[in-house]
C-alpha cells in the first residue's frame, strides 16, 4: 500500500522514486529491483521510500493510479466538448501517446493493477453521472461492468499488440462488432 501525503516535499520525492523505478526498468527486470536500488536510483533514503511506499510493487500502483487520474480529469473535459461519444474513443486516445504505465504492467503480469485502478476511476465517474442523472440505476452496475470489461480487455490487447490500429479505427470496429450477433456453425 502506498501512503498519500500532499505536501510539497512529500510529492517531490514520491516522484522521485517513480522515475527512478521507471529509469531503472529500462535495464533491469522488475523483480530483481531492490528497494535499495530505487532509493539510491532516487537520491531518497529507506526512511523516505517507506513513509510513502511499502514495496516496489506499490511505486507501480501509485504511478498507475496517478495516471488514471489524470485520465478521469482528461474524460471530464473530453465529454464537454463531445458528450455523446463513446467511451472507449477517449480511452484509446488518451492512452495512445503515453501508455508506459499500461506497457510495464503488462509486460510484468499486473494487469491487476491496471483494472483496479480503472474500476476505482469508473466508480468515482459514475457517482457524478448519478448526480447528473445521466444513467439509469437500474441498469447502471450491468451497464458498467460491461463497458468495463470490454474497455479493460480491448485496452490491454490494443497494447500488446504495439498500438497496431488508430485509436478513432479500433474503436469504431468494436463498437461495431459488439452490434453483431455473434454467429456459430458447427457444420464442418
Amino acid at each position: 500500500m502506498y501512503h498519500i501525503s500532499s505536501d510539497k516535499r512529500s510529492v517531490q520525492s514520491v516522484q522521485m522514486i517513480i522515475n527512478a523505478l521507471l529509469q531503472l526498468l529500462n535495464h533491469k527486470q522488475l523483480h530483481k529491483i531492490s528497494i535499495k536500488d530505487l532509493c539510491e536510483s532516487a537520491g531518497v533514503g529507506r526512511v523516505t521510500f517507506y513513509r510513502h511506499f511499502d514495496s516496489v510493487d506499490d511505486v507501480l500502483r501509485r504511478h498507475c493510479d496517478d495516471r488514471f487520474d489524470q485520465l478521469k480529469q482528461y474524460l471530464m473535459h473530453y465529454y464537454k466538448e463531445f458528450p455523446s461519444e463513446p467511451f472507449l474513443k477517449p480511452l484509446l486516445l488518451y492512452w495512445y501517446h503515453d501508455s508506459q504505465i499500461l506497457e510495464i504492467l503488462i509486460r510484468y503480469n499486473k494487469q491487476d493493477m491496471i483494472r483496479e485502478a480503472f474500476m476505482q476511476m469508473i466508480q468515482t465517474l459514475k457517482k457524478k453521472s448519478e448526480k447528473t442523472g445521466v444513467l439509469d440505476d437500474n441498469m447502471s452496475s450491468y451497464q458498467l461492468v460491461i463497458q468495463s470489461s470490454v474497455a479493460i480487455a480491448v485496452l490491454g490487447k490494443w497494447i500488446e499488440n504495439g498500438k497496431d490500429v488508430p485509436p478513432e479505427v479500433l474503436s469504431r470496429s468494436i463498437l461495431t462488432a459488439m452490434r453483431e450477433p455473434v454467429n456459430i456453425n458447427f457444420e464442418n
